[in-house]
């Protein structure tokens, strides 16, 4: 019991609060910055209904909470190993049990790439969503296969901005993690992160800690140069680690 609370805390942990040392620490870091603002535009209302799709451990319940207490949140998983969902169904052939436009938030974080029927799952979230609701998505780019079963699909900008258009929903935000210049870097960073989990020895901390530094160093060196000229700005565009975005529906 004690190591799964230790499995559970740790994996919490490192979807909402990336460590310096963390192999994923630049993309889990863009994902928070765009939740929380999220929490920003909805922090006006007292009664919010939250729907997590793939919800895991409900990291985002703790995020939530911590600004609005008083939330409905309802968590939805295919299954209860390493998750704690209320509602167990498969998300890429099952009805949501939920009337038309009752949640004001749904939330698909790391999970539409594991899905081989993806539409499905989010014309459902368009669905049960309110007027005026959201839909925050997190998805990996340049990513290693993380699921011998379920590992299907990677998204790009483009992708959403047709999505968004043909389902009658406005992108408020839409961000990248990384770039060209520190891919190189986030590879060595998951294979080193990916051995260390292996091993069970944080043998290759400190090289985490300073390829993450490096990352960081050469991003605001590329973000300066891009403001300037197209060149830097196309490198930056080009590559990625992920994606992370907020809908609204029109």
């Amino acid at each position: 019991m004690e190591k799964m609370d230790m499995k559970k805390e740790k994996s919490i942990r490192e979807r909402i609060n990336p460590k310096i040392y963390d192999a994923t620490y630049i993309l889990t870091k863009t994902n928070i910055n765009v939740f929380n603002n999220l929490m920003d535009l909805i922090l006006g209302n007292s009664h919010l209904k939250v729907l997590d799709l793939g919800c895991g451990y409900k990291p985002f319940k703790i995020l939530l909470n911590e600004r609005l207490p008083n939330i409905e949140y309802v968590g939805v998983d295919f299954s209860t190993e390493n998750a704690e969902p209320d509602i167990v169904l498969d998300l890429n052939k099952d009805t949501l049990p939920f009337p038309d436009g009752y949640f004001d938030l749904v939330i698909l974080s790391e999970v539409l790439e594991h899905l081989y029927n993806p539409m499905h799952c989010l014309e459902e979230a368009i669905r049960i969503l309110k007027q005026g609701g959201f839909i925050f998505i997190s998805t990996p780019f340049l990513y290693g296969n993380h699921d011998k079963e379920h590992d299907y699909y990677r998204y790009t900008d483009l992708f959403y901005r047709r999505f968004s258009s043909e389902k009658r929903c406005e992108i408020v935000s839409i961000e990248k993690s990384g770039s060209i210049v520190s891919a190189p870097i986030f590879i060595v960073n998951l294979f080193l992160g990916g051995l260390q989990k292996k091993l069970k020895i944080p043998l290759f901390t400190p090289f985490l800690m300073i390829n993450n530094l490096m990352m960081l160093m050469l991003e605001k060196v590329l973000q300066s140069f891009s403001k300037k000229n197209a060149f830097f700005k196309q490198g930056r565009d080009y590559m990625y680690f992920g994606i992370a975005l907020i809908f609204r529906k029109k």
